[in-house]
């Protein structure tokens, strides 16, 4: 009689299949596209016991992908570990015509965010209430390193020099964006950015080639 493999092993192959398979959507870098793979990538090992399946879940929410706060609300309530132990990365997406606000109180471990913004007229509203100068998180309950924002509509300086300052985003090390216009120092206004040869990205380190006013956020 073969012997039942170490929960640690398990745990491993489980990681290794996730991070090898292809996401489920073609385009997972546009807005609102999960990085995640589909769920029958491991619907059939969650089947077959239940240590296999809360390995398999703790696994899955890893990465968070919701399209609304109560989406974030529901899975917590089905599944309190996702807050917990689970969640290290969460993917959110503003759309639809509400605002959204995203309660992070017991996400204990997370670590970063993406937020898509799919919906520009919702950006404007939410900045025409709140103030160009806010996030759409509060109540955080851990510190988060990593913040890639996308479709952000509202990308002057004041809004960046808010990242640092908001409660739970002060330790930040990696801040992302994509954006199809840059931000002109010159004339104060948001314009499509022009290179010679299309770079990939662009990436700046210590705040070098940055416009002087966002040099000088403090990160």
């Amino acid at each position: 009689m073969s012997l039942p493999l170490p929960p640690e092993l398990i745990r491993e192959i489980i990681y290794f299949t996730l991070s090898s398979a292809p996401p489920r959507s073609s385009t997972p870098e546009n807005l609102g596209c999960s990085t995640k793979p589909s769920w029958f990538t491991l619907n059939a090992l969650s089947l077959t016991s239940r240590t296999y399946r809360a390995l398999v879940l703790e696994a899955w929410f890893c990465t968070l992908y919701v399209e609304s706060p109560e989406d974030l609300e529901f899975v917590r309530c089905c599944w309190p570990e996702v807050g917990g132990k689970w969640t290290r990365h969460l993917h959110c997406i503003q759309i639809g015509s509400s605002l959204s606000l995203w309660d992070l109180s017991g996400f204990l471990h997370l670590s970063s965010i993406r937020m898509d913004w799919i919906s520009p007229i919702l950006m404007r509203s939410f900045y025409s209430r709140f103030g160009k100068k806010d996030m759409p998180f509060f109540n955080f309950s851990s510190s988060v390193e990593h913040l890639d924002l996308r479709g952000l509509l509202w990308r002057t300086p004041e809004v960046l020099q808010n990242i640092p300052h908001t409660p739970g985003l002060e330790h930040l090390m990696t801040l992302k964006m994509k954006l199809d216009m840059v931000w002109c120092g010159l004339c104060g206004g948001s314009y499509t950015g022009r290179f010679k040869d299309m770079p990939i990205r662009v990436v700046y380190e210590g705040g070098y080639g940055l416009p002087v006013s966002f040099n000088l956020l403090n990160f």
